[in-house]
């Protein structure tokens, strides 16, 4: 299945599959990934790895 989440005003893809007892999420814009026992968990930890994913990019960009 796939949904859309959105971190600061940019709309992203959730791609949500189940293998044995979890449900994965990956975002194909970026390469995140997540787990969790619900949708609702693999999708909610898709968003915050995405938003440290984007995170770091932001900081590393500073850096530069």
């Amino acid at each position: 299945m796939k949904q859309n989440f959105i971190i600061n005003g940019d709309v992203y893809t959730a791609e949500i599959w189940k293998e044995q007892d979890l449900f994965y999420a990956r975002c194909p814009e970026l390469g995140t990934t997540s787990n969790g026992k619900t949708i609702k968990t693999a999708r909610l930890r898709l968003t915050e790895v995405t938003r440290q994913h984007l995170e770091g990019v932001s900081q590393g960009k500073k850096k530069a």
